[in-house]
């Protein structure tokens, strides 16, 4: 299995890689300052595309900071999904799992949420 991923430098994208490793899996990153046509070839060889892709949200919410957060999301999900749009049909039965998510813990360290 082929499995590629933005945000693979990521604590979530490492925890699967190693769970997987031992599966003979290969993994492909796909690079944020990649060009389209650099991330459709590697799209054309995965098998699963995983987007884990976004800025960290745990930082002062400037007006910069705020579009990279929302570029890195949205933007990288979008380019996603025309690359998987404009894929023949044969090379369109792939899995493709996106996430993006943000926990809010109490500092407490007593409690259970």
């Amino acid at each position: 299995m082929k499995v590629a991923f933005t945000g693979a430098s990521g604590f979530i994208a490492k925890a699967i890689r190693e769970k997987l490793s031992a599966n003979e899996v290969e993994f492909f990153a796909l690079k944020r300052n990649a060009s389209f046509q650099e991330w459709k070839q590697i799209i054309q060889k995965a098998d699963v595309i995983i987007n884990l892709a976004g800025a960290p949200v745990i930082q002062r919410w400037t007006k910069k900071n705020r579009t990279e957060i929302y570029d890195s999301r949205i933007l990288t999900t979008r380019k996603l999904v025309n690359i998987l749009n404009e894929l023949e049909i044969i090379e369109t039965e792939k899995l493709f799992i996106s996430a993006s998510a943000i926990g809010l813990y109490p500092n407490s360290g007593d409690q259970l949420n």
